[in-house]
């Protein structure tokens, strides 16, 4: 991951409510890079996004979206409200709507190379 990227996809996880001590974490930096095509592997979908990320850390696809899941969920308690409008602007219904994990990994990496 480009260091620039990286830090840019790290303050933006903080300031959406996820901690780096946070299972999901890691998780979710692979997967906005990869998703960005900022690696050699290819993706078009999560059939194909969570089974990398689960060979990348030697883990089950299911626990890492489990865990990327649970990241997400347990962040939005300390978002940052005003952030979240600019990552997802209208694609959630209302202000206490939680992204799914692909929306929340495509919104951000979309809003990453807007930056």
């Amino acid at each position: 991951m480009h260091n620039t990227v990286e830090k840019t996809t790290s303050q933006a996880l903080l300031k959406l409510g996820i901690a780096p001590n946070t299972k999901g974490y890691r998780y979710l930096l692979k997967a906005v890079d990869v998703y960005s095509g900022n690696t050699d592997i290819p993706i078009n979908s999560s059939k194909m996004l969570y089974p990398k990320i689960a060979g990348l850390y030697n883990k089950s696809s299911i626990s890492v979206v489990r865990a990327i899941r649970s990241a997400i969920h347990n962040g939005y308690v300390n978002r940052d409200v005003n952030f979240v409008d600019s990552v997802f602007g209208n694609t959630l219904q209302g202000k206490n709507d939680i992204p799914t994990n692909m929306l929340f990994v495509s919104a951000l990496t979309e809003w990453i190379k807007r930056q």
